[in-house]
């Protein structure tokens, strides 16, 4: 069946946006998602679950750096997300903080205009991957690890049915730092295209470790990546994909390499 790099065959420098155009909205948020269109090869973001069980886009384990939690006085004693029901979510708002922060001083540079940052709700991964189909844009699913969570063992079979439901299977990439929920993905539909994502070191083994890990891409950290690494996957026909990075001299460097994609918060 076609995947994701199907659609991709034949291209190469490509362009992940990073948690949406990042730099200049605020992460994983519709707006973020909007302003990258035009600008990428697809995007990526992050999914985990809240109380309910609903397949939800945000980074973080908790509120804090990402909303208006502390100012909100029913909901600031919860800490993780999985403690939040979809609509008590809802009620905050996942824009504001990016004003007060101003995380990549895009709005000091006056690249940003503040007043062009709206309130922005919490969105599902259903309302993601509805807007993906509709504007024809790939995407690269992050799976969170919640294996300390009661829904450890529900987040890939979640993921993987709003996949289905939004009839997106071509389209999207699966990723994870925690590769059990990539085997678990190829369990439930081996079809849809998986990339192992490593940080920090190398697993031992890598080329027979991805093997048995059957991927299609290794997402690797920046620091990770050298000129041998690279020939070495490549020799072996997996897809380098390399985050994140923002420097234009390094992107430049990691293309020549012969890397495929760079995630970037700078588009």
């Amino acid at each position: 069946m076609i995947g994701f790099y199907d659609a991709l065959e034949n291209k190469s420098k490509l362009i992940a946006a990073h948690r949406g155009f990042r730099a200049i909205r605020p992460e994983n948020t519709m707006s973020a998602f909007k302003a990258a269109l035009g600008k990428c090869d697809f995007i990526e973001f992050d999914v985990t679950l809240c109380k309910d069980g609903i397949a939800v886009v945000i980074h973080d384990k908790t509120l804090k750096r990402t909303s208006n939690i502390i100012r909100n006085i029913k909901t600031h004693k919860k800490k993780k997300i999985h403690d939040f029901t979809y609509e008590e979510l809802l009620m905050l708002d996942f824009a504001s903080w990016f004003i007060e922060k101003d995380p990549f001083d895009t709005i000091k540079d006056k690249r940003v205009n503040k007043n062009d940052i709206k309130a922005d709700q919490i969105l599902t991964l259903k309302q993601v991957l509805e807007f993906c189909k509709k504007k024809n844009l790939l995407a690269n699913i992050e799976i969170k690890n919640m294996k300390k969570t009661p829904f450890h063992k529900k987040i890939v079979k979640e993921i993987i049915k709003v996949v289905q439901e939004t009839r997106m299977q071509k389209k999207v990439l699966l990723s994870s730092f925690n590769h059990s929920y990539l085997k678990k993905a190829k369990k439930i539909a081996p079809y849809i295209h998986r990339a192992a994502l490593v940080e920090k070191k190398h697993p031992k083994d890598l080329l027979l470790y991805l093997k048995k890990l059957d991927v299609k891409a290794y997402n690797c950290e920046d620091s990770l990546v050298d000129k041998k690494l690279v020939k070495l996957l490549k020799d072996a026909n997996y897809k380098i994909n390399v985050f994140t990075v923002n420097n234009k001299k390094r992107k430049k460097e990691l293309f020549s390499l012969g890397v495929d994609a760079i995630f970037t918060d700078f588009l």
